[in-house]
């Protein structure tokens, strides 16, 4: 939310806030935050999906003025539009040579889309073993409904009925007691 002025930002008067720092220092764009002594406006707030801790992105000069002795960890650059990522890409890595790494907009994305499908390759899988373990639970429950009746099986079968019909009548019984619990278990 907000409104991103490069000029402002460029020119160390703006900040940028993430979603989660918003949340826990209960701030909006064109509010004023402290850093390091300079009183500096939130230009916009954005979204930040790698962390919940609260991050402020400034700009590189104002960094440097800031914390004279320290070097950034990440950098966004922000180009013009119809500028050649691939060019820009290729600068970058020739300055960070095997100590950094460069990533574009669309590899972030395919990043994060990748962690989110394996997230929910999980959640499937669990769901499985969810569904495993209910089935198994009903062929136990079912085995000791066997059990227990076992007196009750030896009369039928002393009386004439054959196996098959036993199994038969053993199946249309544990069908219809289990038809609402299997229904709900289902929806």
């Amino acid at each position: 939310s907000g409104k991103v002025d490069g000029a402002t930002l460029h020119d160390g008067v703006e900040v940028l806030l993430s979603e989660g720092g918003a949340r826990k220092l209960a701030l909006r764009p064109a509010d004023s935050i402290l850093i390091e002594g300079r009183t500096l406006r939130i230009g916009a707030i954005i979204q930040e999906f790698g962390t919940e801790l609260p991050l402020i992105q400034i700009d590189e000069r104002l960094f440097r003025q800031l914390y004279p002795r320290h070097n950034p960890q990440s950098l966004t650059i922000d180009a013009k539009s119809g500028a050649s990522v691939e060019a820009i890409r290729h600068s970058l890595e020739k300055i960070v040579g095997v100590r950094g790494i460069v990533r574009d907009n669309g590899e972030l994305r395919a990043l994060v889309l990748t962690l989110f499908d394996r997230t929910f390759q999980v959640t499937s899988s669990i769901r499985w073993i969810v569904f495993t373990l209910g089935v198994v639970g009903l062929l136990l429950a079912t085995l000791q409904h066997l059990w227990e009746r076992r007196r009750e099986l030896k009369t039928l079968y002393l009386l004439g009925m054959t196996s098959w019909g036993m199994v038969l009548a053993f199946v249309y019984e544990g069908a219809l007691v289990c038809v609402l619990p299997v229904g709900v278990g289902v929806l």
